[in-house]
């Protein structure tokens, strides 16, 4: 999971990602990603951010998504995660 928090920086980390996948053969499945952004924008903004990279592709969820069974994003919260748990439990 990458975390940041403006769109400059995606400049930045899809580079890396690129290396790691020369040196190493792992890749990121871009079919298998979603993107969450942490910035104020909507689907359509974050499409546009997104286009002109080898991720044009990518899932995009505003405010939260799934990760391991559990919602990570900066809409997400202890209340969202561990409602469902709770109710189980009771």
């Amino acid at each position: 999971m990458q975390v940041s928090s403006s769109v400059e920086d995606l400049a930045k980390i899809i580079p890396c990602f690129d290396l790691l996948a020369r040196s190493s053969g792992l890749q990121v499945n871009t079919n298998k990603t979603i993107l969450v952004p942490l910035y104020e924008t909507t689907t359509l903004q974050a499409r546009k951010d997104i286009a002109h990279t080898d991720w044009g592709g990518m899932e995009i969820h505003l405010g939260s998504s799934k990760y391991l069974g559990f919602l990570v994003g900066p809409k997400a919260d202890a209340y969202s995660n561990f409602l469902p748990a709770m109710d189980k439990f009771r």
